[in-house]
């Protein structure tokens, strides 16, 4: 993708509304060899099981519609790509696919300070939707996942450039 489209997303989601005008979205976008290494990073140290505090606590409990919702979801995507109901391997062998971007040539990872915590993390929740319709506007699809919240060490290990 041209660079010149990555800059035109970004200045659209810069856009975005924050609290107080705080605007506390970092952000981190690795490309070509960068992404790779990423990846490759990513997927190994997601692969060995070993998975470090996640940032957020997770979902307490997915309950009626929503749980509906969920299983739903799930079971499309599992279904869309050959893997039978209670095939747990094929869930977990799928979900590390999170760790490879999906074969993504680019990587935008957004963040923000800890400390502004839940405010920080809503904000990052609208500068993302910003900043993926603007990509959907400009022709460019995007995969937005939370299969990260896992692995702050890792990535705050990783250098990509911008």
């Amino acid at each position: 993708m041209p660079r010149a489209t990555i800059e035109r997303i970004l200045a659209a989601a810069q856009k975005t509304a924050s609290w107080c005008n705080s605007q506390p979205w970092r952000l981190a976008i690795a490309s070509g060899a960068a992404t790779g290494k990423f990846r490759d990073v990513m997927y190994g140290a997601a692969s060995s099981g070993n998975r470090t505090p996640e940032t957020f606590r997770s979902t307490r409990r997915y309950r009626g519609v929503y749980l509906q919702r969920r299983r739903e979801s799930g079971f499309q995507l599992y279904n869309s790509l050959g893997i039978p109901r209670g095939d747990k391997a094929g869930y977990a062998r799928q979900a590390l696919e999170n760790f490879n971007f999906f074969g993504a040539p680019h990587v935008a990872i957004v963040h923000t300070d800890e400390a502004l915590g839940v405010y920080g993390a809503i904000d990052c929740g609208g500068y993302v939707t910003s900043f993926m319709l603007a990509a959907q506007a400009l022709g460019v699809a995007t995969v937005p996942q939370a299969a990260l919240r896992f692995t702050p060490r890792w990535c705050a290990s990783i250098s990509v450039s911008r």
